[in-house]
């Protein structure tokens, strides 16, 4: 289970040990967090912001290197 807290933290929590925070991280991104989502197979997370920025995480240190944030384009969906 991903959580976002205050200040841009994220805590990331072992089921099997709920009491604990299994790892805690500052956002990777500037922005208030406003949306986190698990991968299905629990080896990461996508991480978004009021801004519209969105950051791929991966809870395994080794895995850091696939890390990437990217801007999403938004449009008027009435000019389409």
């Amino acid at each position: 289970m991903v959580v976002g807290t205050a200040e841009r933290h994220i805590q990331i929590f072992n089921l099997n040990q709920p009491t604990q925070a299994f790892k805690t991280i500052t956002s990777p991104l500037r922005w208030q967090t406003r949306v986190i989502s698990c991968f299905p197979d629990a080896s990461g997370y996508a991480v978004g912001t009021i801004e519209g920025r969105v950051a791929i995480q991966h809870v395994d240190d080794k895995m850091a290197s696939s890390n990437f944030t990217f801007k999403v384009s938004f449009f008027n969906l009435l000019e389409v």
